[in-house]
């Protein structure tokens, strides 16, 4: 057996996000949601959110990948007809900029 490669599972083993970051992404969708007049009420939001922690935790524990596109084919899915597909792209763009607004634990 000759090994090809080798990974490791990075987030929440040798990186972990501060608390704090579904607030983020609720912000930057938040945004989105008024800029765009969506008929999106806040509970529905913070709702779909506030599920993606466990919904990783779940996949991660049966062995599967649950990455951001999996994420937002959820979320929209929950949005149902309130969004089209002009605001999926509004959305999934300030999904990713919010990444880069995630602190990492020291």
């Amino acid at each position: 057996v000759s090994i090809r490669a080798v990974t490791f599972d990075l987030w929440n083993t040798l990186l972990t996000s501060v608390p704090g970051g579904l607030e983020i992404r609720r912000r930057f969708w938040q945004e989105v949601i008024e800029a765009r007049n969506l008929a999106v009420p806040e509970d529905l939001l913070w709702g779909v959110l506030s599920v993606l922690p466990d919904r990783f935790e779940t996949e991660w524990r049966a062995g599967r990948h649950y990455g951001p596109d999996r994420a937002l084919e959820e979320c929209f899915a929950a949005f149902g007809n309130r969004i089209d597909g002009g605001d999926r792209e509004a959305l999934a763009d300030a999904f990713d900029r919010a990444s880069y607004c995630l602190e990492v634990m020291p």
